[in-house]
């Protein structure tokens, strides 16, 4: 299933975000017909396609985007088990259906807004629930992330500590599965009591780390992740300038699909600001 580049493109734009009604149809026929036998549906796509009711009815899906010419290979090697590298992971977020029509794509605001009726944009700002959520990405295996850092429960660092320490948090992961794969340890911070968060972009949570492991069946490895004040960066709402604030913030370790666990960062001291937001006349835009 999926759409091509006769209705997605340069010039073809669409409207929604659904899928044809006409594979909607069929979709639901080849359920009707054997609601008992395994199946499975390989989406072909560049843009995001909602399928919320598709997501309740087919078992298992399998997002292929436009996967080349070693595409056929690899769904093949998925379909019989024989991917054991499979690990990817949504790189945006799917919006249900409606999204379309509480944003006007002539808004470029990436926040929500009550007086627009937008619930914001991308995984860093949408407050509503995700047909898919960014990271989301499941393996032919199953693992587990447990915390072995020695850091604090509660870590303090200065916002003006620019020398580069930081702490390492340490993420074990393990295949717990039956059989070799690969899963992507994701690293997100959360800004949960920040002093002047009123002047700065609401970031409900931010990417800040990552790393793809692969893993024979029991085996374990560790993952480290630093984290430096620079890592809490955000930005102010009126002038644009990146700055580090100081309050308390929530970081997160997951694998895209479940929580492994939760530290948390205090920063202190002043703000410090790590990127002018750059002038005209002054600052040249771009390149050397």
């Amino acid at each position: 299933m999926g759409i091509g580049q006769s209705i997605e493109g340069e010039s073809r734009d669409r409207t929604d975000i659904a899928l044809p009604q006409v594979q909607r149809d069929l979709i639901a026929a080849i359920r009707a017909a054997q609601p008992e036998t395994p199946t499975v549906m390989f989406l072909l796509n560049g843009g995001m396609l909602d399928i919320a009711p598709e997501k309740k009815t087919v078992p298992a899906i399998l997002e292929c985007f436009y996967p080349g010419f070693w595409g056929g290979q690899a769904i093949a090697d998925t379909l019989f088990g024989d991917n054991h590298h499979l690990g990817g992971r949504m790189p945006f977020t799917v919006y249900p259906g409606e999204y379309t029509n509480q944003v006007k794509m002539t808004d470029m605001s990436m926040t929500p807004s009550a007086s627009t009726g937008s619930p914001g944009r991308s995984y860093r700002y949408y407050t509503g629930e995700p047909t898919w959520p960014f990271g989301f990405g499941l393996s032919l295996t199953n693992f587990s992330l447990t915390d072995a850092s020695e850091a604090e429960a509660t870590a303090a660092m200065s916002c003006s500590d620019w020398s580069g320490a930081g702490e390492n948090f340490r993420v074990e992961v393990t295949n717990t599965g039956k059989v070799p794969g690969d899963t992507v340890v994701l690293a997100f911070f959360h800004p949960k009591a920040v002093g002047d968060a009123a002047s700065l972009s609401p970031v409900l949570k931010q990417l800040f780390g990552f790393e793809r492991v692969h893993l024979m069946p029991g085996e374990s490895t560790l993952v480290t992740i630093k984290v430096t004040p620079e890592t809490m960066q955000m930005t102010r709402k009126a002038t644009g300038d990146v700055v580090v604030s100081p309050g308390l913030y929530q970081l997160e370790f997951s694998d895209g699909v479940s929580l492994g666990f939760k530290r948390e960062v205090r920063l202190t001291g002043e703000t410090a600001l790590v990127a002018r937001f750059p002038q005209y006349g002054g600052v040249y835009w771009g390149g050397d």
